[in-house]
Parts: C-alpha cells; sequence; structure tokens
C-alpha cells in the first residue's frame, strides 16, 4: 500500500481476494475515503490480551503502548488510504516489527479466539 500511495500518489483501496463487489462499491468507497480511512467491520475491543503491557516507540506517533480498555480490530479485508495516511503505515509497519520480536507474548494466529 505505500509504494502503491506513493508512486501513483492517490487513493489505494486493498480488497481481499475473497471479497465480493456489488454495483455501487467505487463511488460508495470513493465518497467514504474523502472524509478519512475506510476499513472493514468492528470486530472486537481488546483483541489480544496476552499484549497487556506492550510498548514500542513508533516514527510518528511516538511512544506507544497496548491499551486494553481502547485497544480495538477491525476485518482487515477492505482498507482504503489516501498519500496523507502514509505516516500512519509507517507506523504500522514499525509496530509490526516491534511485536515480531516479541513471539511469547503474541499467541500465534492458531491459538487467538
Amino acid at each position: 500500500m505505500q509504494d502503491a500511495l506513493t508512486r501513483f500518489a492517490g487513493p489505494v483501496c486493498f480488497l481481499d481476494c475473497d471479497s465480493i463487489i456489488r454495483p455501487g462499491f467505487h463511488a460508495e468507497v470513493t465518497a467514504k475515503m474523502a472524509a478519512g480511512v475506510v476499513m472493514n467491520i468492528f470486530e472486537r475491543k481488546n483483541p489480544y490480551p496476552p499484549l497487556s503491557g506492550f510498548r514500542c516507540r513508533l516514527p510518528h506517533l511516538g511512544d506507544y503502548h497496548y491499551d486494553v480498555t481502547a485497544s480495538a480490530m477491525y476485518n482487515s479485508g477492505l482498507i482504503g488510504v489516501t498519500p496523507e495516511h502514509l505516516q500512519v503505515l509507517d507506523d504500522t509497519l514499525a509496530m509490526i516489527d516491534a511485536l515480531i520480536g516479541r513471539p511469547r507474548n503474541f499467541p500465534p494466529s492458531s491459538n487467538l479466539p
């Protein structure tokens, strides 16, 4: 997504390959992306309780800690962003890199509820 945002300097929408596109999808996503980030449906609060206490420093946001009361998980089957969101993607990748070094505290996906 970072490459596409940088290369094309315009909105980018990522879809899972099993997504079903209905008439009007492009117009609806385009309109919603004008107001901000587009994400798929909300799934749950505190999706990874074992991460309680996780902290890292993100390049743009700064100090981050996993907050069990505020953390939310959305289905990643649809993500729509604009070039203005490149910093969010930088922070996301930095967080993923920090999590990769914590395998004992981050359960494999097969153990998630």
